[in-house]
C-alpha cells in the first residue's frame, strides 16, 4: 500500500470517529431531562428522577443520599412501593443510577439524623445504611428476628 492510500484510510477512519463521536459528547453536555432539581426547607437541594439513567458525579453530585419512592418504582434493582425509603445509600463517582417503574424517585442529602430509642433497644423504622457512633451510641447489637 502506498502512502497516499494509509494516508487516505487513516482520514476515513479519523472521520468515521468523530462523526460517531459528536453525539455521545453533545449529549454528555445536554443536562439529563428526567433529572429535576428542587430546593427544600432548611437548605439543600432534592434530586427528582423519574425513568432513565444517571451519571454520579455529572447529574447527580457523589454523596450519602436518602431515597423516597413516589409510586412504584425500581432504583437500582430495588424495588419500591410508593413511600418506602432508605437512609443514608452512598452514591459513588462514575456510578449509574438507574430508575424504572411509573412514579419519581426523590433524593436528598442524608442527615444521619439519630436513630430513635426505646430502653435499651434502638428502633430502625427504614432500610438503610447507619452510622454506629454519630447516629447512636457505638456498643455491642444483637439482633432479634
Amino acid at each position: 500500500m502506498r502512502k497516499s492510500q494509509m494516508l487516505f484510510l487513516v482520514i476515513i477512519f479519523v472521520s468515521l470517529l468523530t462523526i460517531i463521536s459528536i453525539p455521545e459528547f453533545i449529549k454528555s453536555l445536554t443536562p439529563n431531562e428526567h433529572l429535576e432539581m428542587k430546593k427544600i426547607k432548611g437548605g439543600g437541594i432534592e434530586y427528582r428522577l423519574t425513568q432513565g439513567n444517571f451519571h454520579v458525579g455529572n447529574d447527580i453530585p457523589v454523596g450519602y443520599y436518602d431515597v423516597t419512592s413516589d409510586g412504584d418504582n425500581y432504583f437500582n434493582g430495588t424495588e419500591l412501593s410508593d413511600g418506602d425509603h432508605f437512609l443514608g445509600l452512598r452514591l459513588y463517582d462514575g456510578n449509574i443510577a438507574q430508575v424504572t417503574g411509573k412514579g419519581t424517585i426523590k433524593l436528598k442529602k442524608s442527615a444521619f439524623s439519630p436513630v430513635s430509642k426505646e430502653g435499651d433497644s434502638y428502633e430502625i423504622h427504614h432500610s438503610g445504611f447507619y452510622t454506629v457512633g454519630k447516629q447512636n451510641t457505638s456498643r455491642r447489637v444483637y439482633h432479634h428476628l
